[in-house]
């Protein structure tokens, strides 16, 4: 069952489905068990691997936009096919990203460690929470439970600093940052520092952030 919402921002609309599904259903749960296979064996191959390392993980998500990219272990993602990421990424140690309602990452994007991405919620109302049976289930896994998931936009040169949590739903604009063990609940704009619990716009960045010159001296 799908629910449709739209915003614009800088004349482009936006739409963010709400999905409610049940992820122990037989094909969504196959593709988690191929996803704990492939992420398994990314996560015991050592860094120093990193042609096999690279193979396996596209494999794992969706797509990613060419090369070079860096990828870390462990990574953890409950679909994987669900994940779609451009070019230049680098995610740190124990990167979750629960996918099933779709995450869209652009190019240039860092990941520090302990990053949680969550596309997935569970209803408010408890009637419709509680664990129940349901015949299309895959057993011995057979929890009858209900997911509601909205998809993660975020956007090119994003940088999200370690222990950073995105909630489903929300939209990450370009060239901004989230500052280390923020919640993000709502959208932050693009060309800002956000941070807290929930995340707010701090500041925008400007030029007073830029690192001199003679800084980079012999890179």
């Amino acid at each position: 069952m799908h629910f449709w919402n739209s915003f614009q921002t800088d004349g482009m609309i936006i739409m963010k489905k709400t999905t409610i599904f049940q992820p122990t259903d037989k094909p969504f749960f196959w593709t988690m068990l191929r996803t704990e296979i492939i992420q398994h064996m990314l996560n015991k191959t050592p860094l120093w691997n990193i042609y096999k390392r690279n193979w396996l993980f596209k494999r794992l998500v969706a797509e990613i936009d060419g090369k070079p990219f860096l990828i870390c272990s462990p990574v953890h993602f409950q679909q994987g096919n669900n994940t779609h990421i451009g070019k230049n990424f680098y995610c740190g140690y124990n990167f979750c990203c629960l996918d099933h309602g779709g995450v869209y990452i652009g190019d240039n994007v860092m990941i520090a460690p302990n990053v949680t991405i969550t596309t997935a919620a569970h209803p408010k109302i408890s009637s419709q929470r509680i664990v129940r049976p349901f015949p299309n289930t895959f057993e011995p896994y057979g929890r009858g439970e209900i997911e509601v998931v909205k998809p993660i936009t975020i956007g090119n040169n994003v940088w999200i600093a370690c222990g950073a949590i995105v909630c489903q739903g929300v939209t990450i604009g370009d060239n901004s940052i989230i500052g280390a063990g923020s919640v993000v609940t709502k959208d932050i704009p693009p060309n800002v520092l956000a941070m807290g619990t929930p995340c707010k716009v701090v500041r925008g960045i400007t030029e007073d952030d830029r690192i001199p010159d003679d800084g980079f001296k012999g890179i």
